[in-house]
């Protein structure tokens, strides 16, 4: 007995130190603690778009491995929109949450929002909040500085939302809008009327509004069929009844023959056609997973707002096909509801098994020739994915190589082109941006070369920034030539990407087939060679390929090679031409001009190289090399005696907005121990104006350093008063241009003493460039301009020259 009584106790303690730990660490109570989440949403519980939001944001804590007790509430505020109704909320939820500690408060819509702002502190035991289906005026107006909040903005990109219908219905001349007389429902309107005006102005915009839901029906049942319907923000008539948007939507396209768009997806089926739309859903669980960060303890105010959501492009099938809208017109990454029952598709799997048994149970080689047949079809499967470009999904080179043997091999098809496309300044934005913001405008280049695409023009991406049109059934010149005209048109308008307006402009060659060549090889070749001569002739243009452009094309690839090592051989030097006081005729500076002369090239033109030293980025090491050399002058100048002289140096656009241009300056003038007044910088007109946010903060550094800015061209270029009046220029450059016609014309000499006194209006310092005769000069020294450089006093000189030139 002692022997089992000794067992007994053994075991009471073997188990005794097992399930201890696993009381104390494995039961829930030891776990984590439990959290209390609070939805407040302004709708009611039937009301689409918050069902789909509540949904899947509970799903995705439901899945977590918290402990989470979650509570729902609907204000209905669409039905009872009073400050009674706010007030006996108030009490409800007084009651009912006192004692009970909110560790989460996830809002949805903008009265909600509001209310949990208001009231989080006496009521939620001031919770941190996550809110769902609010816009940024919305953001904006009710946030006003408060702390520990996150949420997703709701985002519609009504721009995106017009263009895919006016693509998929290019006949359309009339554009009805719904609204209702809310402040969202009226500054939608105005925006997307804005937005037809400035972009699509063949297209009238017509307001369906400040009526009753009859009348409202009535009117979009007697719309012609050259017309569409976009439904906006609709949540009351003028009575202030409501109409759920479903139903709405299904009565509108019950007494409507024409197509109908609304911007949110939960639409779709009940009418809507479809496009670029809202998705409650995907936004209930991006709101469900931020509130999932938050339970896990990360602050609100470190989680960064969701501002720009991806928008869900679906069309229902059966809305298409009664508008007779082919399918090609859709984008591939669409997806379709409604379409069509396929009995193989969708039982596909079942079939194949079948049959696999079948054959299994026959014959065994028919098994073994069914392995091989299915391993083939996944092969082929995979091959076709190399067919289409990863980044913008559109065909990619091979296909292209393979549309145009498949159509130029037909002996009846002997007519075709190609227009070969490329974004100007595109490395500027990749450069200055960043490669996912240049990704990103890839992607958005895409999408609008497609608008001018149909079943005889197809887009093709050859990489980076360069698309390809192939066109067939025409090498008429002026029928390509409207291709082209529609090409440019589609890039007048800027692309807003990450909140940013990026303006571009493209550049086109266009080679005809068979008269340029017969091989894609060839017409691609010439196309190309026809953009670049595009992007010289001042780019934002089409050029049609002609044989003299070979030459070109070679004498500016050799200046490139050859520029590469130009100083690194020596092969720059400057000269320097004196800028004279116009009431004295003493020099009081200099400007440096650089030349280049190449053992290859013989002496090369600025007008040549310069150009292609910027569209290649050489201009970045030349331009610091002529920044050094100019400024090692200038002081060698002062310590011969001569103190007060100025150097005046021409940079870039491109030096300017290297990151580190202010302190390769500095350092420049430190090295050479000069003070930054004797140092003038000279730009353009156009390279300030174009890059005028980007480079303008960098000069106005310099400038309060005590370096000068001169505009360089006055008057070639924008000349723009609105810019000029916000450029950071100490010196205004009258270009030669102007100075000429003052021997020639009294017009000329009005536009010359007008600049003059702009300039001294402006508290400018004006100088007249090219001065090559004295009636240029004695009218110049009339009219107070102050100081002049030209053949008239001087040529550009070496240094040795301006050294014996000063002395004498």
């Amino acid at each position: 007995m002692r022997f089992y009584e000794k067992i007994r106790k053994q075991t009471i303690i073997l188990l005794t130190i097992l399930v201890i730990p696993l009381i104390l660490f494995g039961h829930p109570i030891y776990g984590q603690e439990e959290k209390q989440v609070l939805f407040l949403n302004s709708y009611h519980a039937n009301f689409t778009w918050t069902k789909n939001i509540v949904d899947n944001a509970v799903s995705i804590l439901d899945d977590s491995d918290l402990d989470i007790d979650i509570y729902i509430e609907y204000m209905d505020w669409k039905n009872f929109p009073t400050e009674d109704n706010l007030e006996n909320l108030y009490n409800t939820y007084k009651n009912k949450y006192k004692g009970k500690k909110i560790d989460l408060i996830v809002v949805s819509d903008d009265k909600a929002l509001e209310f949990a702002l208001q009231h989080r502190r006496d009521l939620f035991y001031d919770a941190p909040i996550v809110f769902v289906g609010v816009n940024e005026e919305g953001e904006k107006e009710l946030i006003k500085g408060d702390t520990n909040i996150t949420g997703v903005i709701e985002h519609i990109d009504l721009e995106q939302t017009l263009d895919m219908a006016y693509h998929i219905n290019p006949s359309m001349e009339k554009l009805y809008i719904v609204y209702d007389q809310t402040e969202s429902g009226i500054s939608t309107y105005n925006i997307i009327d804005n937005i037809i005006r400035s972009k699509y102005k063949d297209i009238k915009p017509i307001s369906i509004t400040n009526k009753t839901h009859d009348e409202v029906i009535k009117d979009m049942g007697q719309v012609s069929g050259d017309s569409a319907i976009l439904i906006t923000t609709y949540y009351q008539d003028t009575r202030g009844e409501p109409m759920e948007f479903e139903r709405f939507c299904k009565i509108a396209d019950e007494v409507s023959n024409v197509p109908l768009f609304h911007m949110y997806s939960s639409t779709i089926g009940y009418g809507n056609m479809g496009g670029a739309t809202v998705s409650s859903v995907e936004h209930g669980k991006k709101a469900g997973e931020l509130a999932l960060r938050v339970l896990n303890g990360e602050e609100a105010d470190d989680i960064a707002i969701v501002r720009e959501f991806p928008l869900k492009i679906i069309f229902d099938y059966n809305k298409l096909e009664k508008s007779n809208i082919p399918m090609d017109l859709i984008p591939k990454e669409a997806e379709i509801i409604n379409k069509p029952f396929s009995f193989f598709k969708t039982y596909r799997n079942i079939v194949i098994a079948w049959a696999v048994v079948i054959i299994v149970l026959t014959i065994l080689i028919l098994l073994l020739t069914f392995h091989i047949a299915e391993n083939k079809r996944v092969r082929n499967k995979l091959e076709k994915m190399t067919y289409l470009d990863e980044l913008t999904k559109l065909p990619n080179k091979r296909t292209l190589q393979e549309d145009f043997d498949e159509y130029f091999n037909n002996e009846k098809n002997k007519k075709g082109a190609v227009i070969f496309i490329d974004a100007d300044n595109f490395k500027l934005i990749n450069d200055t941006l960043g490669h996912t913001l240049g990704d990103k405008f890839i992607i958005r280049m895409g999408n609008r070369l497609q608008m001018i695409c149909n079943k005889s023009i197809k887009l093709y991406r050859m990489g980076g920034d360069e698309f390809l049109l192939l066109i067939k059934g025409t090498n008429d010149k002026s029928d390509i030539r409207k291709i082209a005209k529609r090409l440019m048109a589609v890039f007048q308008e800027g692309f807003l990407i990450n909140n940013m307006l990026i303006h571009t402009t493209v550049s086109a060659g266009i080679a005809v087939y068979p008269d340029d060549g017969k091989t894609l090889e060839d017409l691609n070749m010439k196309a190309d060679i026809a953009m670049y001569k595009a992007k010289e002739s001042g780019k934002a243009q089409y050029k049609f390929f002609h044989k003299d452009m070979n030459d070109e094309l070679s004498e500016r690839a050799a200046i490139e090679k050859e520029l590469r090592t130009a100083v690194d051989n020596k092969e720059l030097y400057l000269n320097y031409q004196p800028q004279y006081d116009l009431e004295n005729k003493e020099i009081i500076g200099f400007e440096a001009l650089l030349r280049w002369e190449n053992k290859e090239l013989g002496q090369v033109s600025p007008y040549k190289f310069i150009k292609v030293a910027e569209e290649s980025h050489s201009i970045i090491p030349i331009g610091k090399w002529v920044l050094e050399t100019a400024c090692k002058f200038i002081k060698e100048i002062h310590e011969l005696g001569y103190p007060d002289y100025t150097v005046s140096v021409n940079v870039s656009a491109l030096q300017v907005m290297q990151e580190d241009f202010v302190e390769i300056v500095l350092d420049i003038l430190k090295e050479n121990d000069l003070e930054p007044k004797h140092l003038e910088i000279e730009m353009t007109e156009t390279m300030l104006i174009e890059n005028f946010q980007i480079i303008t903060d960098k000069l106005e550094v310099l400038r309060g350093l005590g370096v000068t800015v001169a505009l360089d061209d006055f008057g070639t270029g924008y000349s723009s008063l609105s810019y000029l009046n916000r450029l950071p220029i100490d010196t205004l450059k009258i270009d030669k241009s102007f100075v000429d016609t003052i021997s020639r014309d009294e017009e000329g000499r009005v536009i010359v003493s007008i600049l003059i006194e702009l300039g001294h209006g402006m508290e400018l310092k004006v100088i007249a460039e090219g001065v090559e005769i004295e009636e240029e000069f004695s009218f110049l020294k009339e009219y107070k301009c102050d100081s002049m450089q030209g053949y008239l006093l001087s040529r550009p000189l070496s240094k040795e020259e301006i050294i014996r030139l000063i002395e004498a």
